[in-house]
């Protein structure tokens, strides 16, 4: 009975691991690279649990047992009827002969054979399962990330392998909210995107012009496509882990004082940031920029905005999520070396959150900035000077813009180096 119930439950948490196996890459964004096989591992523990559970509650009454065991070795209920003796009638002499006539018949039988342990399908399907679950996990990986060909130099691409990129981490192309970024955004390249581009088309036109002529050619190839490949994917997981950091700490604008944000110059603007759509705040503050150049802002106008400026520049300094973990961290590092204990892992899982905390706050210090100048020129009454600020923010958020339109070109790179890599 419980090896039955194991086969039914193990194989129900299998076949779950294959779901979710298969699942995960498309609901979550950047899932922690052992998430799969901690949720296989819980997955099999329950199932290991829900068996003995099942088996404990549905196992035969001693009374259903004996009936079956009289069944199957033709005892006539010798067994049925000394169990049903009452203590007092054990004593007597009818009860003694009893019990030394089922004795001896029992005595004698092997219960193996009679309830041997047979095989059954759910048991067949457990190595069925394990075995598609792990070519799922070994040749299953999907590219879930959204690639946009802006760059005409780049538009003729193949999609590209998926055993390339099984070591690739699965970052969305872009963490804000999505805009259609126009082909004429006046923008500057990052100078290492710039290289890198540079560097890309240089070993493409190489090897269009200098075909490999032999196998340690096609080896060279793949060696100078791969070592490219490699720049690309660090530039763009750190090029998204700062830009996730600057989405995340706008999105804490929530947390400002809604009465305060009900109504005023600010209140669409810090709604449109909060929610990490930079197009539509750069909208509002455009709208903001032609109120102050037409003169149309007024005294109390003016007021709002210098105190919407100085709460937004405020929450902008701060990323009190980051900050807690990071002195949970310190306080548990500090905690293994009183003890005496290795506080390595710790240390650098510190240092990494601290190099993501400098990343994200330069854009946040920019915003702050800004919004120190414009609280300055709304305070004074200067809408001339106050629109030339307001334009200097716009700006800000047009370069943020150019920021993830570099990550989309990185992405756009490394599939065409995929695919260039899945013909070498």
């Amino acid at each position: 009975h419980l090896l039955h119930a194991m086969g039914l439950c193990l194989s129900a948490s299998l076949l779950a691991g294959v779901l979710w196996f298969l699942a995960e890459p498309w609901l979550l964004t950047a899932p922690p690279v052992n998430l799969r096989w901690i949720v296989l591992a819980g997955s099999v523990a329950i199932g290991f649990l829900a068996a003995c559970v099942w088996t404990v509650t549905t196992r035969p009454t001693p009374e259903v047992a004996a009936l079956e065991l009289d069944r199957r070795f033709d005892l006539r209920e010798r067994v049925t009827t000394v169990l049903g003796l009452r203590a007092d009638e054990c004593q007597t002499a009818a009860g003694q002969a009893l019990l030394a006539d089922a004795s001896g018949k029992v005595a004698s039988i092997r219960v193996a054979e009679k309830f041997p342990l047979q095989p059954r399908w759910s048991h067949a399907a457990i190595p069925g399962l394990a075995g598609v679950l792990a070519l799922v996990a070994f040749f299953y990986h999907p590219d879930t990330s959204t690639a946009s060909s802006t760059n005409p130099a780049l538009a003729k691409q193949k999609s590209p392998d998926t055993k390339l990129a099984a070591n690739d981490k699965k970052l969305p192309t872009q963490p804000f909210t999505r805009q259609a970024v126009p082909d004429q955004l006046d923008r500057k390249k990052k100078q290492e995107l710039e290289k890198l581009e540079e560097e890309l088309n240089a070993t493409m036109e190489k090897w269009k012009q200098n075909e490999p002529k032999n196998e340690q050619e096609a080896r060279d190839k793949v060696t100078e496509l791969t070592a490219l490949e490699e720049k690309l994917k660090k530039f763009k997981e750190m090029e998204y882990q700062k830009l996730k950091q600057a989405e995340q700490q706008m999105k804490q604008l929530d947390r400002l004082s809604k009465e305060e944000f009900e109504e005023g110059p600010l209140s669409d603007f810090k709604k449109e940031l909060g929610k990490g759509d930079l197009k539509k705040a750069e909208e509002k503050i455009d709208e903001l920029i032609k109120k102050a150049k037409d003169k149309k802002l007024s005294a109390e106008d003016l007021k709002l905005l210098a105190k919407q400026a100085e709460k937004i520049q405020e929450q902008a300094k701060q990323d009190q999520q980051k900050k807690e973990q990071k002195d949970k961290l310190q306080k548990k590092i500090d905690e293994a070396k009183k003890e005496g204990k290795d506080a390595d892992a710790l240390e650098r899982e510190l240092a990494k959150l601290l190099d993501e905390m400098k990343q994200s706050n330069e854009m946040m210090e920019q915003l702050a900035k800004q919004m120190s100048k414009i609280q300055k020129m709304a305070n004074e009454g200067k809408m001339d000077e106050l629109a030339e600020e307001l334009a200097q923010l716009g700006d800000q958020l047009k370069n943020l813009e150019g920021e993830i339109q570099d990550l989309e070109d990185a992405d756009e790179y490394l599939q065409k180096l995929r695919a260039e890599l899945k013909e070498a």
